[in-house]
């Protein structure tokens, strides 16, 4: 800002010896266009439009402190999307239900030596997390019905499934 005062004053000095502008009361200057076409404008004027610059600057500071409040608030855990249903159902369903599900069950093979029905009851709380996080992301599915449903069927039936392996022992 002081430069941009400096080439002003610098602008201005030329500009008194111009016959094109009025000068009065020394620094105070009247709308004068010079021969580039440059208007400067009184010195009361430039002191209030700092001032408004000052003030608008301050309002996008504060627009840009909230922006930032907002993105803290939002900012949650990737996990904590998929069990709010945040994320969307496809990337619930297939990513979840059988990536993920894929990888925790080798884990849990080779931690317990092939042991079926611990693998099984190891793998109950993944398929319940999974089962809660896919049916809230099928009831906020804005997409085509027939898919939020058939999720819900194999949810359903996945649970089954693994409640009758841990029962039946198999």
């Amino acid at each position: 800002m002081k430069k941009i005062m400096q080439a002003i004053g610098i602008f201005a000095s030329h500009i008194r010896s111009c016959r094109f502008c009025f000068i009065i009361h020394g620094h105070q200057f009247n709308s004068i266009s010079s021969r580039w076409g440059i208007k400067i404008q009184s010195y009361n004027n430039r002191i209030n439009w700092r001032r408004n610059i000052k003030s608008r600057l301050e309002i996008i500071l504060k627009k840009k402190s909230k922006k930032i409040k907002k993105n803290k608030k939002n900012k949650k855990n990737y996990f904590e999307k998929f069990w709010n249903g945040d994320l969307s159902l496809p990337i619930s369903y297939w990513l979840f239900g059988f990536v993920y599900s894929f990888l925790i069950a080798i884990f849990l093979i080779i931690i317990t030596r092939f042991s079926e029905n611990l693998v099984a009851i190891l793998i109950l709380p993944w398929t319940i997390f999974w089962a809660v996080g896919c049916w809230r992301a099928a009831d906020k599915y804005k997409g085509l019905m027939l898919w939020s449903v058939l999720s819900k069927i194999s949810i359903v039936l996945s649970i089954i499934q693994g409640l009758a392996s841990i029962v039946a022992g198999v």
